[in-house]
């Protein structure tokens, strides 16, 4: 059976996943039930869809433009995503947001990419990644997002995440897009559009030098009780030139990450 005549598990399956990116990609399931992404639009399947079952501890390969991953799905029925061939040790962690959104955070012992997937808001399903350090660490991701992870002292008093895109074309405004709307607003900075060195179009912030500043405005979610917290910013400096220098904890002449 094929096309409209097969039951729901063995029909072509192709949902769209939008990253906050703007790329589309394509998860189908081949003629031999295999599960795997592709480039939006770049791959016609063909031939009758072989699944017929779950299977909870079957590995199948994804392919992701040039870079191949391989999706499982573990005894739980959740699907998790690793490089394509990886030998490390993986284990993996459940989170829920205020939204109710449950995603998963993939880590390994290899010192390979850590690689989110999560459904958003509107039920895309969406890749993050992060990098190879701990959850004490903020980072600006391939995507141009900053991942922001509060905590305080040794105990974890809000384990927020936000990952904020600045666009520009939005004046002031910068905005969270994790789905947890908590927007801020950048005092005495423009937004502007960016283009990296690789090519990569990127978004940024241009201070002014006078009284600077970043808020995020009051929320339930950042309501602090007790206790101590830290916010840790990562900032990326590169060719700044002229003949400043840039401050940070005693650092001087800074070029790289701060």
């Amino acid at each position: 059976m094929t096309g409209n005549d097969a039951p729901d598990y063995m029909r072509l399956v192709r949902i769209k996943g939008l990253d906050e990116d703007g790329e589309l990609h394509d998860v189908r399931v081949d003629g031999a039930g295999r599960l795997f992404m592709v480039g939006y639009g770049t791959l016609v399947v063909e031939g009758d869809v072989g699944v017929t079952q779950a299977d909870s501890t079957r590995t199948v390969q994804g392919e992701d433009g040039d870079e191949l991953h391989t999706l499982a799905v573990d005894s739980s029925g959740r699907l998790i995503m690793l490089p394509y061939g990886w030998t490390g040790t993986a284990y993996k962690r459940l989170r829920v947001d205020d939204l109710g959104r449950m995603f998963a955070l993939m880590m390994g012992t290899d010192g390979d990419d850590y690689v989110t997937l999560r459904t958003d808001d509107l039920g895309r399903l969406i890749a993050l990644f992060r990098d190879p350090i701990s959850d004490n660490f903020a980072s600006i991701s391939d995507q141009g997002y900053l991942g922001a992870i509060i905590r305080g002292g040794s105990d974890i008093l809000l384990d927020l995440e936000l990952w904020i895109r600045i666009r520009s074309q939005e004046g002031d405004v910068v905005r969270d897009h994790s789905g947890n709307g908590h927007h801020g607003r950048s005092y005495l900075a423009n937004v502007f559009g960016a283009r990296y060195a690789d090519g990569v179009v990127g978004e940024s912030l241009a201070f002014s030098g006078h009284q600077d500043w970043l808020e995020v405005p009051h929320h339930a979610d950042l309501t602090f009780t007790s206790g101590a917290f830290t916010v840790e910013w990562w900032m990326k400096f590169t060719n700044t030139g002229g003949t400043q220098n840039l401050l940070c904890k005693g650092i001087y002449n800074v070029d790289g990450w701060m």
